[in-house]
């Protein structure tokens, strides 16, 4: 554990060493200059013998238990910023329990306020994994080496969280799906140029193939029952006329761009309730599109609400054109600082962390 922290330290040095041989300006955008901040405390927290070892108690500890492991855990909460009071006694408080909450949620867990398997895992999680997990993102927030637009939307993949963004506030956050391990969302910057009420859905080839052509084979009906039309046989062209049961919803957002990734609504709202939502074939679902639709519209004086209502309870596709187009960011931040200014970390579901540890 000694041996891998110094390690780090040295190669956390070389690299500043180096940036400042070279005169190379450091990214000046706010996801870099956070994590980066961050990352020093981490390293003296570090130099300081890193955060107590949490071990899992009998039972899940309830308001005015006492025990001495709950000190070990005021201890690693007030490291963590996750506990605001410097508490040495050894009772579970109200403000312990809030602590817990706030650290499983900056974490990506269930906040239950309980020390169970999955929050201990996190807590235990070496300070050298944690360092290296900030050093992998900060090489990935280098790329976004200019100061970000004003105004953007951002994604981040490792969340499961689309941000509309104004001034670097969050001013709406909302629950998305991304693509599966085999069908992964792509990373990229791109600007959103349409929304499109009721659209059709234009099946990929890939889809038509693996999923739409098989099932055609074992039931004939199968296109008049989901609502798709066969637009030519050779080579196959389906598409998913509008309505409620349209795999995109009653809207899409289009940022054209070859890898044919855009932003959707889904009739399968449940899926948001799940913690992992890398669950697509590659496109992005948003939860509450309206209020996304709403806003990238908010400059236009035809369409307000009301007026994207009025569409809506109709099946006629509505392309409406964005001017300006606003920028997206599509991330993959497994360790990041949040718009309150909380260092977060999440699980790396798409394998790529791995790409930077040899």
């Amino acid at each position: 554990m000694k041996l891998k922290l110094k390690l780090l330290v040295g190669i956390q040095l070389m690299l500043s060493l180096e940036l400042i041989a070279q005169k190379i300006d450091l990214p000046k955008n706010s996801f870099y200059i956070q994590l980066n901040e961050h990352q020093r405390k981490y390293l003296q927290i570090a130099k300081l013998g890193g955060f107590p070892f949490i071990r899992m108690p009998q039972k899940h500890y309830v308001i005015n238990d006492s025990s001495k492991n709950i000190y070990s855990l005021k201890k690693y909460l007030l490291l963590s910023n996750d506990l605001i009071v410097n508490d040495s006694t050894k009772i579970f408080t109200q403000k312990l329990f809030d602590a817990i909450m706030h650290y499983q949620v900056r974490m990506g867990l269930n906040a239950n306020g309980k020390i169970d398997a999955a929050t201990r895992k996190e807590m235990n999680t070496s300070i050298a994994v944690r360092l290296t997990q900030m050093e992998i993102n900060l090489q990935r927030m280098r790329l976004i080496k200019n100061t970000l637009n004003n105004n953007f939307i951002v994604i981040n993949i490792p969340e499961f969280k689309l941000h509309i963004v104004e001034d670097n506030v969050s001013i709406y956050a909302a629950n998305v799906v991304v693509g599966k391990a085999g069908t992964q969302t792509l990373v990229f910057k791109d600007s959103i140029s349409s929304v499109v009420l009721n659209p059709y859905w234009n099946i990929p080839s890939s889809i038509i193939y693996k999923e739409i052509l098989p099932k055609i084979f074992k039931n004939k009906n199968y296109l008049v029952e989901n609502n798709m039309e066969m637009l030519s046989d050779s080579p196959p062209i389906i598409r998913q006329v509008p309505g409620n049961t349209n795999s995109l919803g009653k809207m899409k957002f289009l940022f054209p761009n070859s890898h044919n990734i855009y932003l959707h609504d889904t009739p399968e709202k449940y899926l948001f309730k799940n913690y992992k939502r890398a669950l697509s074939h590659g496109c992005i679902r948003v939860e509450n599109p309206k209020v996304v639709a709403i806003y990238l519209l908010r400059n236009s004086t035809q369409w307000n609400a009301s007026a994207i209502d009025s569409v809506l309870i109709t099946n006629v596709e509505t392309p409406i054109q964005l001017a300006p187009k606003v920028p997206i960011y599509i991330v993959y931040f497994t360790a990041w600082v949040n718009f309150k200014g909380e260092l977060n970390f999440r699980k790396d579901v798409y394998k790529k962390d791995k790409i930077f540890v040899k």
